[in-house]
């Protein structure tokens, strides 16, 4: 089990910082498909945010 902290490095090494989820995977030791799990998580989360109105646009 990945703990919150790596979960958060990788989050931003991808928004951040720009890499791959192969980069990134590389880097960390992580899966690739367990760090595009953990994007598409965030992205899902971050959708459902800006439509109930709880998140505002940044844009």
């Amino acid at each position: 089990m990945i703990q919150l902290i790596q979960k958060q490095n990788i989050l931003i090494m991808h928004y951040r910082e720009g890499k791959s989820q192969r980069e990134i995977a590389r880097m960390t030791g992580v899966d690739r498909k367990t760090v595009g799990k953990y994007i598409k998580q965030y992205e899902q989360q971050r959708k459902e945010l800006e439509q109930s109105g709880n998140l505002e646009n940044p844009n």
